[in-house]
């Protein structure tokens, strides 16, 4: 059910993306990116190649939403950290995003309240996993 209510939000999403002059991916990554991260954690959280988040991270430093730094840990590793460019783009993105699927409007606001506490102990318990 799940899918289904998310799958058919997809397309209002999507425009939504491109509205702020992001592309689906750029988004996801811009939404990822809560601190500096690893180029490979990033693909990991992105769930696609590394090649991949290399032409993201290029867009989004052209885009001055980004930039790439040596790890302080290893300075062989790059990370990706947001701008303040970046970082307001990602609240921007961050508050559209939770904006709920269409067909939550159906619910009551007491409805509404129990499917979100409900929502939060799964995600909680998927965390776990």
């Amino acid at each position: 059910m799940l899918s289904h209510i998310f799958l058919g939000d997809r397309g209002r999403r999507f425009a939504i993306m491109n509205e702020l002059g992001l592309t689906w991916m750029q988004g996801m990554a811009l939404m990822s990116m809560d601190e500096p991260r690893p180029m490979s954690e990033l693909a990991l959280r992105m769930h696609c190649d590394s090649s991949n988040v290399t032409g993201i991270a290029d867009r989004l430093t052209a885009l001055g939403l980004a930039e790439r730094r040596p790890s302080a840990d290893d300075r062989r590793i790059k990370t990706l950290e947001l701008t303040t460019k970046g970082k307001r783009l990602r609240a921007k993105v961050a508050d559209r995003m939770g904006e709920p699927p269409v067909g939550f409007a159906a619910l009551s606001e007491s409805e509404a309240r129990q499917l979100t506490k409900l929502l939060a102990k799964v995600a909680d318990a998927q965390d776990q996993v």
